[in-house]
């Protein structure tokens, strides 16, 4: 059995206007355009809406060799949007069980370094 590659790339957010909240996406670095530059480009082909089973490894922004966080994405939903978690203007439909709010809020608003593993059956 051959064991599954991680993709390498960040964690972020993602929403349009209009929507009623927002999602929590994964970018993979080979989809990313210009890197490092001001005008990167992410492309839909590399963009991965994180969901419940995908194993995930946040790590520090300053030293990417630091795992900050391992874990499988289990999120806790808000029954109600509106009752969510607020930063900012976006508004939060879920935030993964285990992990404090400010440290995810903080890690996909800066757009940290991370590695995702999606379940088989996607």
């Amino acid at each position: 059995m051959t064991k599954q590659k991680p993709l390498k790339g960040f964690i972020s957010w993602y929403f349009e206007t209009g929507m009623e909240g927002s999602y929590f996406i994964f970018q993979d670095i080979e989809h990313i355009d210009n890197l490092s530059k001001e005008n990167e480009s992410w492309s839909w082909s590399g963009t991965h809406i994180l969901k419940h089973g995908d194993k995930l490894k946040v790590f520090d922004k300053e030293n990417p060799e630091k795992l900050l966080w391992e874990g499988s994405i289990d999120f806790k939903w808000y029954q109600n949007y509106r009752k969510g978690y607020h930063y900012s203007d976006r508004k939060l439909r879920a935030l993964p069980k285990g992990v404090e709010e400010k440290d995810w809020v903080k890690w996909t608003t800066e757009d940290y370094p991370a590695e995702l593993i999606p379940p088989k059956n996607k």
